[in-house]
């Protein structure tokens, strides 16, 4: 007699067997828990057959199910909160449950609720950031170097280049 393996998790087809037959009833067949003898049914694209009760929870004994078709989204997506990559792995849960989606996000990128845009605020920080951090290497490389310069030669020249770097930097930042 042939039996169907379903997954203990998820209740999913796994695989079909031959059944053992029992040593202490002979000619009757040994169902194991999380199979049965009745085939899964032919499920449309999208789906796969899983063996449920009729809460939709996995049960161990046959007599207490049956086989269903669950929607099957299992695949790679994007968190719509931070558009980081995460692998969606369960049956029966739509990406949208999770908040996931399939849009590849954009560099800096912001979920509107259905598409992704660009964070212009991420965008303006990381900028003022990195204007930040250009200012602070010359205050901390050349503006010495111009402070020494003038005080042992009176020459304030490197000063005020190094302040028209710093001022030319400083005016892009966006508030």
């Amino acid at each position: 007699m042939k039996i169907f393996n379903y997954s203990n998790v998820n209740g999913e087809f796994i695989n079909d067997d031959d059944a053992r037959e029992s040593p202490r009833e002979p000619g009757q067949p040994l169902i194991p828990a999380y199979a049965t003898p009745d085939a899964p049914p032919s499920v449309a694209a999208g789906y796969v057959a899983a063996f449920l009760d009729g809460a939709g929870q996995v049960v161990s004994d046959y007599r207490a199910g049956a086989w269903c078709a669950v929607r099957d989204e299992r695949g790679d997506y994007f968190r719509t909160v931070d558009a980081q990559p995460e692998y969606l792995g369960d049956i029966g849960i739509s990406p949208a449950d999770r908040g996931l989606t399939a849009l590849v996000p954009p560099e800096n990128a912001k979920w509107t609720g259905k598409k992704w845009s660009i964070d212009k605020d991420r965008v303006k920080a990381q900028n003022n950031a990195s204007l930040r951090a250009q200012i602070a290497v010359i205050e901390q490389t050349e503006q010495p170097a111009a402070q020494r310069k003038f005080a042992l030669e009176g020459d304030n020249s490197a000063m005020r280049d190094v302040q028209t770097k710093i001022d030319a930097l400083a005016a892009q930042i966006q508030e």
